[in-house]
């Protein structure tokens, strides 16, 4: 899958999206979403908190957490490609798994409901 697979993916072009800090300007570019963060993001409130969210929200199996983050920043999709699998060594999103708040489509986890 490639970021190209977001342009059909959510029912809103003002959906906000999750996913690893490299690919974040492309989910912005291809798909018209805003992201919680990019390489050109310095100019957004409390960059490296956004940061910090960002990778804990891709790394942490806490459901607490991560729906914490999701509701933050209102996170409608997390894109958890191969590139944040191997950064963060995992295939999944341990949180999202056997979780009816969440709907996996490949790479793509859509958020169904927040905690």
């Amino acid at each position: 899958e490639t970021v190209e697979d977001f342009i059909n993916i959510g029912d809103h072009e003002g959906d906000t999206v999750a996913a690893n800090l490299h690919e974040g300007h492309l989910i912005t570019t291809f798909t018209n979403k805003q992201n919680i963060a990019d390489t050109n993001f310095l100019l957004a409130p409390k960059p490296v908190q956004r940061v910090k969210d960002l990778n804990l929200l891709l790394s942490t199996g806490s459901k607490a957490s991560a729906y914490s983050i999701i509701n933050k920043y209102g996170v409608d999709i997390i894109y958890f490609s191969e590139e944040s699998k191997k950064m963060f060594k995992s295939d999944v999103l341990r949180y999202a798994e056997e979780n009816e708040c969440f709907e996996r489509k490949g790479n793509i986890y859509l958020v169904k409901c927040t905690q």
